[in-house]
């Protein structure tokens, strides 16, 4: 009862703060709006604020223009701004701003584009950063503040050319602490801004990579966490986010970050110069392998992680585990893989090749091949532990017809008479294949089904497919819908019979092609 009343009192507290804030942040947009109305602009729209200052865009007589009026915080900072504008650096990366009153930034407005990031723009967008990074090294000063999963700090041309647009004042870091004095600045308000330090440096480009990069969601607080923390604290924000990236096709690129010094020309040319290695590289997000334990014995092996089941004989049974009783539980899944086998099989013989994408500890492939009979049945997944687990049981228990390669959808050409998809199609729509578009998942998926495809559908109630269907920055061809998925099926498959899921958001459906391919095992193809 006491710890009832005690979170209600503290959620209650939390709500009156966000209130209070809310509220403060209207007054302050509203004396900003009359302030710039008493110097002559007339707003058009916020464009934005924090705790910098509001920005709007703004008519001045004949022109448009961007204007931000700064709060308390954002002054602190204003002796950097200025002293970023009186180096006229002359770099089409940058604006110059204009200082009205000590209160207001002014730049023209120009009309630019929201960045689009996929596998190869973001790279390129890092490449613009190193060339007005080194630029900007030359005359005494680092660009910090790249933004994050709410919006970067840049836009871009029609032209596609990067142009920062943030210039609130502690974006800009000085590698010369006299030059920082004479300019004026003598208040200190977060440890880790105004001195360059290349290590603070380097954890903002990787939060970076991966806020908008890898669209990871909930890592931007650790930006924050960094303007305020010891230089151990730097170390250990440092390893978090090379943990994060570790398994991606930014690995090399995060390496290289922490390698180079970021407070040198040299330093940014080199890193310029691992980018362009990289550039030809397919982004994907490796997540580590849940593996707990596997175990031989005479007859068979058991195996216990993301999919747990023993193999003994040509019979499987799956096993209890953590994620017994949610989206994961290997038993509830199998049922409904068995059960689509058994419809498949109803009233012919099981066709003679099988692919699973996305194989994980291979439970599948072993179930189509041990226990159904299929042929050859193959199984592809990204993550090579998984594959070097996988092989290991095949060349152990000595399972002729069954392999597990290293792959992805989108690489993958060989047709199959049965595709087995769970828990997938939410990840390849942003955050493995990027295309934004469903009809581009099941035209792929079509292409490469004989007849039969067993998918999962997470809908977008589902709150995993949420979180990897709109992440920040991707495009989007068409919708992600239970609605879409299944015109798209219909017309890619023909029938469509839902035959069970795990969850009233995960339905697992059974797709066969109206006129179905000649099946392989009739062409010779294996």
């Amino acid at each position: 009862m006491m710890r009832d009343l005690a979170y209600k009192a503290k959620r209650a507290l939390i709500e009156t703060q966000k209130s209070i804030a809310s509220l403060r942040l209207l007054m302050f947009i509203a004396r900003a709006r009359r302030r710039l109305i008493q110097r002559g602009f007339a707003p058009v729209r916020k464009l934005g604020a924090g705790k910098d200052g509001a920005t709007f865009l703004c008519h001045k007589e004949t022109d448009m223009v961007v204007v931000k009026y700064l709060s308390h915080y954002g002054k602190c900072f204003l002796p950097l701004t200025k002293l970023f504008i009186e180096k006229k650096i002359h770099d089409a990366h940058f604006y110059a701003p204009i200082v009205i009153d000590d209160e207001i930034l002014s730049y023209p407005f120009e009309d630019l584009k929201k960045p689009e990031v996929n596998n190869e723009t973001f790279k390129r967008y890092l490449l613009e950063i190193c060339e007005f990074e080194r630029v900007l090294v030359s005359h005494g000063m680092v660009y910090w503040d790249f933004g994050f999963s709410s919006s970067p700090n840049y836009m871009l041309t029609h032209e596609g050319q990067l142009k920062v647009i943030d210039y609130g004042g502690n974006a800009f870091l000085f590698l010369d602490r006299s030059e920082v004095f004479a300019a004026g600045y003598s208040d200190r308000p977060r440890p880790n801004l105004v001195f360059a330090e290349t290590q603070y440096i380097a954890i903002q480009l990787l939060l970076h990579i991966i806020t908008i990069g890898l669209g990871r969601k909930g890592m931007e607080r650790y930006s924050s966490e960094a303007q305020d923390t010891s230089l151990e604290g730097l170390r250990k924000l440092k390893e978090t986010c090379i943990r994060e990236i570790k398994g991606t096709s930014y690995e090399l690129i995060a390496e290289c970050v922490v390698e180079v010094d970021l407070c040198s020309q040299a330093g940014w040319v080199s890193l310029a110069a691992n980018i362009e290695k990289n550039l030809d590289t397919k982004v994907i997000l490796t997540e580590r392998a849940d593996i707990d334990s596997i175990s031989f014995t005479q007859d068979g092996v058991r195996v216990v992680g993301y999919q747990s089941y023993e193999l003994r004989n040509d019979a499987i049974t799956p096993l209890q585990n953590e994620h017994a009783n949610d989206l994961w539980d290997t038993a509830s899944k199998m049922k409904v893989v068995s059960h689509a086998f058994d419809l498949i099989a109803k009233n012919q013989p099981l066709p003679e090749t099988f692919l699973d994408i996305g194989s994980n500890l291979g439970l599948y492939v072993f179930l189509a091949n041990r226990v159904y009979g299929v042929p050859h049945a193959m199984g592809i997944d990204y993550n090579p532990d998984y594959v070097s687990v996988c092989n290991e049981i095949v060349m152990r228990l000595g399972m002729e017809g069954c392999n597990f390669e290293r792959g992805t959808f989108g690489e993958h050409e060989q047709k199959h008479d049965i595709v087995l998809a769970l828990g997938l199609i939410h990840h390849l729509y942003h955050r493995t294949e990027g295309s934004g578009s469903l009809e581009v998942i099941l035209e792929k998926f079509s292409k490469i089904t004989g007849r039969f495809l067993i998918i999962e559908f997470p809908t977008e109630k589902d709150s995993k497919a949420r979180k990897w269907t709109d992440m920040p920055f991707r495009k989007k061809q068409d919708e992600y819908s239970l609605k879409r998925f299944e015109e798209l099926a219909t017309r890619y498959f023909g029938t469509v019979q839902k035959i069970g899921g795990t969850s009233p958001t995960r339905p697992i459906f059974l797709l066969e092609k109206r006129s179905p391919d000649i099946l392989l095992s009739r062409r010779g193809v294996r």
